[in-house]
């Protein structure tokens, strides 16, 4: 039997590629990059912040419509912060240059923090530096999912 090794596959349980994380069966391997079971957990450590009640939840997709696995982070999270008694609105980010202005709209709504959910890689890439540049600027704590944009961050 040939053995199929994936890399860097979003959710290979979503795709069909393997029946479970655990325990995947048949003759495929290999990386998920995104988990959606840490979409309850980014919440759990915002919680930190005195006073949560609302949170915006910020998926980012150029130029496609909004994908099933960012649903579903976007559905995992709102489900969370019903949970936890706390408001979560979601907004999607589908143009570099509406960055600014959804960011004014984030405070002007009197947002107490910003989850930033896993995005294309490439998506990322471009907004490594202005994500982090306007949660700074606007006083926003914000969760980010990507390593190189929490570090611009600080």
């Amino acid at each position: 039997m040939l053995t199929i090794v994936f890399l860097d596959v979003a959710d290979p349980v979503a795709s069909g590629f393997v029946s479970s994380l655990a325990h995947p069966g048949g003759n495929a391997t290999g990386l998920a990059n995104i988990n959606i079971e840490l979409s309850a957990k980014r919440l759990d450590l915002l919680a930190a912040i005195p006073r949560l009640s609302r949170v915006v939840v910020l998926g980012c997709c150029f130029g496609t419509p909004v994908d099933a696995i960012l649903h579903r982070f976007m559905d995992e999270t709102i489900t969370a912060a019903k949970a936890m008694r706390v408001s979560a609105k979601p907004m999607a980010l589908r143009n570099l240059d509406d960055s600014p202005s959804l960011f004014s709209v984030i405070a002007r709504d009197g947002a107490d923090a910003l989850i930033v959910l896993p995005t294309q890689r490439g998506s990322a890439y471009f907004l490594r530096t202005q994500l982090p540049e306007l949660a700074i600027k606007h006083g926003l704590p914000t969760m980010f999912d990507d390593r190189p944009m929490a570090a611009a961050a600080v």
